[in-house]
């Protein structure tokens, strides 16, 4: 714990003050010099959105070590009085987590080297995903134009990716929003099945589980690795609607 320069942390669920990060801080025992960079709003993109942060700072600080933390109470959400589709679907699907990692400039251990980053924000679409508040609490609410959400981000997505090696890639870190989200994020990259499986077989064994899921993707990547040198996208996508993602490369 003592060497831990920063904390960053992405919860959108579980409201407190003081913050997750001020818990982590003393509970681990974190130093009380340490910088923390907390973020409430970014929900599925939380955890996409805490590694492409800490690739920032250390940018500006290549010999801090960075921790990452996504947690999420998606069960505070649930409303057993909203019974639309929409309402039972999430129910289905979600589930509470919490995620962390570690990330340092220099390679520890194998895994993704974190290189280039992108954030993107499609206008005007505060309603596609958005949480409520009313008498019986919060809630979250979403409206059919979210299933455009993919196809709308994939001109500036691919635009980027044309700019930073081009659209060959290797495997995929995907946030596994659900499936139709998925089917639209392959057809845009043009990816096949093995690309896609781990955001599949996350999302069949464990649902949407927040800004912690991709931490979960990433978990089976290190299991079955890629060969070293592998290109790859870590991506997530939250309400704004927006974009998260960055290219790595697998190091063995």
């Amino acid at each position: 714990p003592e060497q831990v320069d920063c904390v960053i942390v992405s919860s959108a669920t579980g409201d407190a003050v003081p913050g997750l990060d001020v818990h982590l801080q003393q509970n681990l025992g974190l130093r009380p010099d340490i910088s923390r960079l907390p973020m409430s709003q970014l929900a599925c993109a939380g955890g996409a959105h805490v590694l492409l942060t800490a690739r920032r700072f250390l940018a500006w600080n290549p010999a801090a070590v960075v921790l990452v933390v996504a947690a999420e109470s998606l069960s505070s959400l649930y409303q057993n009085t909203r019974t639309s589709v929409e309402d039972q679907i999430y129910k289905g699907l979600w589930g509470d987590a919490a995620a962390a990692a570690v990330v340092t400039a220099e390679q520890r251990t194998p895994g993704l080297r974190l290189e280039h980053c992108f954030e993107y924000t499609i206008p005007h679409t505060t309603d596609r995903y958005r949480k409520l508040t009313d008498h019986r609490g919060d809630h979250f609410a979403s409206t059919r134009a979210s299933l455009r959400s993919v196809t709308d981000l994939g001109p500036a997505l691919l635009d980027w990716l044309d700019r930073h090696g081009g659209r060959e890639l290797d495997f995929g870190v995907l946030h596994p929003g659900g499936p139709a989200i998925l089917d639209r994020l392959g057809v845009l990259l043009d990816a096949d099945a093995a690309f896609l499986r781990h955001s599949r077989d996350v999302l069949t064994e464990e649902g949407n589980l927040g800004g912690a899921t991709v931490f979960s993707v990433l978990a089976r990547t290190h299991r079955t690795p890629p060969p070293a040198g592998a290109r790859g996208l870590l991506l997530g996508l939250g309400p704004g609607v927006t974009l998260s993602t960055l290219l790595a490369t697998w190091c063995g």
